[in-house]
């Protein structure tokens, strides 16, 4: 049979196809003739698509996708068989698909007035707009405005929410109403968890929704009852309460955290938290964020009056800030303060925090130019435990932004002028100090070697407090510099085990000689010894800072070798082997040390291995031949014997300072559980500095871990025990994420 209707529309007969009666209904007529062209055709079904994993293959089907222009203003049907009227209401039914634009709606039979362009659908409904898939009992849908009420729905979006609704109304483009209304991520035939609320409104122009009566369930148990919520549709912030957390220690007692978020504006919004700790009180804790085109930055400020346990009142304020100005200007801001020395003891988050000694108080201003940059700082401390340190106020400084080329003469200039307060002044020193140092350096380079020399003068100059000294006020140093690095590249093919490598052999030398300067009568503001260590071997004075410059006359040798992967470029094994031979006795010390007369360092060795993607070894370690032991080692391995499993330890050793042992794994048992604990253990004390053992299982719309952990913090705190259980709901913050 062969048929086309067209009201108003100069119309011309069409191919079916077989089984259908498709009529093109002229909705919205303009001025003069309009083509009838064929219908797009439609895609139908739920996708055939399935994916592994934690979700059953239905969560994961594609939600069907509607073949249309967006800007067609006619109504398109398809049907089995049509009554058709083109004065009053047309009937359609079997397989009925009634579509507008990117809009498309589905059932069994459906009544479509012409005159209003609107359609009333019965049976098996289905309803698919803008990545959401509506099913129902009933609808009334106006298809020229994209309004409408579905009854007895469910809905599912193309990032798998879903829930169902005993009716839901299209109020226009943005607005969606439901009425007794559920929302879950997970299987909606037989959800794990399950929100349900009286009422629900989501507005897509602001990405907000709201609901009333909700009350959240698990396993078909509720524990969360809120009159009122509002939660974001989309990847915009809303101010709203956070996930609580609820957890128990020997330090605080049981805890309940209740983090409320606030979004202040665009860029700039606060997170106000409530800590209830039974064994202490209540905590507030702000967490305050900004940014703006050329600033960023974070204030923290946590508040505890009349901690129980402490006796006083507990404070902590953070502060960090970024800026950045036109013209090369940028400027650092890293403020940090206690009201009481135990704070990070007692609220530290890790042993990081508990080991701190000193915070930091810091403000910087730089000046970046095409040639040169300009530093201005003020950096003082607060002493958590050990010695007062020296505040600078401030410190400027100069320095070269030359470009730096081989084989021709480079030039490098730095100087810097630092204030140097003491609280403890005028037992110690004060005053400022003046360090100019100009160097000139030829980098030599080839394919088979380098050799750089280098010159420079470091000058000092110092203006002191008298009353703090016993020497001179003004004092003045220059001290000349010369070193000379140099290496050469040997590299030959070799096989090793079915695979082709590059063999190197890497021979380096570096001589330092600076002369002796008598600086006994200058202040140590700075300064510290720098020990002989693989991760720099190659200075030409032992000291850090500008109080010290060590006189010296030294060579050192290393030696390194590699293995390439010739195929991948992948380096799987590094031996490397570097001592100093000293030509002269080193005088100059800090305080009263006895000069050092040793002719040769320790040997310092480093050896990494990783032959293949499961097994990664790296060590170093620092040999005296003098006292024939070692005084420094670490090793860490990690291996992975297959893909789900993760192993690793680790060995520190300083001599006469620490022993500790590390070890930890992470064990994804299949794709539901995983198990994973790490443990830190001091040798030389005897103790568990810190451990963790946690067991997670996930399914496809929530997970739950529990994790058990104990931390040492001081020789003067016991142990503290932890125990934290944590229930995730996927999906339920925010439609969004």
């Amino acid at each position: 049979m062969r048929q086309s209707v067209c009201h108003s529309c100069f119309c011309h007969p069409r191919r079916l196809r077989p089984g259908l009666l498709a009529v093109i209904l002229c909705a919205s007529a303009s001025a003069g003739a309009q083509t009838v062209v064929p219908p797009a055709e439609v895609t139908g079904g739920t996708g055939s698509e399935t994916t592994g994993g934690l979700c059953p293959p239905a969560s994961h089907a594609p939600l069907p996708r509607v073949e249309g222009d967006p800007g067609d203003p006619r109504t398109h049907i398809e049907a089995d068989n049509a009554d058709i009227s083109l004065e009053s209401v047309s009937v359609f039914r079997g397989a009925v698909v009634v579509r507008r634009g990117l809009r498309q709606l589905m059932a069994d039979r459906v009544e479509y007035d012409r005159q209003r362009d609107t359609a009333h659908a019965e049976g098996n409904v289905r309803l698919l707009q803008d990545d959401l898939l509506i099913t129902g009992a009933e609808a009334d849908m106006d298809m020229a405005a994209g309004t409408g009420e579905i009854s007895e729905a469910t809905y599912r979006t193309a990032g798998n929410k879903q829930g169902q609704a005993d009716t839901l109304r299209i109020l226009d483009k943005y607005r969606t109403e439901l009425d007794n209304a559920t929302y879950t991520t997970c299987d909606i035939g037989d959800p794990d968890w399950l929100l349900s609320a009286g009422h629900i409104m989501l507005d897509n122009e602001t990405r907000q929704g709201s609901a009333s009566h909700v009350v959240v369930r698990f396993k078909d148990v509720p524990f969360l009852y809120l009159p009122y919520m509002r939660f974001p549709i989309g990847d915009e912030r809303l101010s709203g309460l956070l996930y609580p957390s609820i957890g128990d220690s020997d330090q605080h007692g049981t805890r309940v955290i209740v983090p409320y978020y606030w979004n202040i504006a665009p860029q700039m919004d606060a997170t106000l938290t409530l800590d209830h700790m039974s064994r202490r009180g209540t905590m507030l804790q702000t967490e305050f964020r900004y940014m703006t085109q050329n600033n960023e930055g974070q204030l923290d400020w946590h508040y505890l009056p009349d901690d129980e346990l402490y006796g006083e009142d507990r404070e902590r304020i953070r502060w960090q800030h970024e800026g950045r100005a036109d013209a090369g200007w940028n400027g650092q801001v890293d403020y940090n303060s206690v009201a009481d020395t135990d704070h990070l003891f007692d609220f530290g988050d890790d042993l990081n925090a508990t080991s701190t000694t000193h915070l930091q108080r810091r403000g910087q201003l730089v000046y970046n130019a095409a040639r040169w940059q300009f530093t201005s700082l003020a950096q003082s401390h607060q002493v958590i435990k050990g010695n007062e340190t020296y505040q600078r106020l401030p410190q400027l400084g100069l320095s070269s932004r030359l470009p730096q080329r081989n084989n021709t003469l480079n030039y490098q200039f730095n100087a810097r002028w630092v204030e140097f307060a003491h609280r403890d002044a005028p037992t110690v020193p004060e005053g400022s100090r003046l360090a100019v140092e100009p160097s000139v350096s030829l980098p030599l380079r080839t394919v088979y070697g380098f050799a750089e020399p280098k010159l420079s003068l470091h000058y000092t100059h110092y203006d002191l407090e008298p009353q703090t000294i016993s020497t001179e006020p003004e004092l003045t140093r220059t001290v000349p510099i010369f070193s000379l690095n140099s290496g050469l590249f040997f590299e030959r093919d070799t096989r090793i085990g079915g695979t082709d490598l590059l063999h190197t052999l890497e021979p380096q030398l570096f001589y330092a000689y600076i002369p002796y300067r008598n600086q006994s009568d200058i202040p140590v503001f700075d300064s510290a010894f720098r020990s002989f260590n693989i991760n720099d071997p190659f200075r030409a004075d032992r000291f850090d800072g500008a109080d010290r410059i060590g006189d010296t006359n030294h060579l050192t040798a290393a030696l390194t070798t590699r293995l390439l992967n010739q195929q991948t470029g992948q380096e799987m094994l590094m031996a490397r082997l570097a001592q100093v031979f000293y030509f002269e006795d080193r005088q100059v010390t800090l305080d009263d040390d006895v000069t050092n007369t040793r002719q040769r360092s320790d040997i310092i060795g480093e050896f990494d291995l990783r032959p293949n993607n499961r097994w990664a070894f790296d060590s170093d370690v620092t040999w005296s031949p003098q006292d024939d032991e070692i005084t420094v080692g670490n090793a860490r391995l990690r291996y992975s014997p297959w893909d789900s499993l993760s192993l690793a330890a680790a060995y520190r050793f300083q001599q006469d300072r620490l022993e500790t042992r590390e070890a930890g794994f992470n064990w994804r048992l299949n794709p539901r559980w995983r198990f994973h604990g790490r443990q830190l253990y001091d040798l030389q004390n005897q103790r568990e500095l810190e451990s963790l053992l946690g067991l997670r299982y996930d399914s496809c719309c929530w997970g739950l871990s529990l994790e058990a952990g104990q931390r040492f913090i001081s020789s003067n705190r016991p142990e503290e025990n932890t125990l934290l259980l944590v229930l995730e709901l996927k999906g339920l913050a925010s439609f969004g994420e």
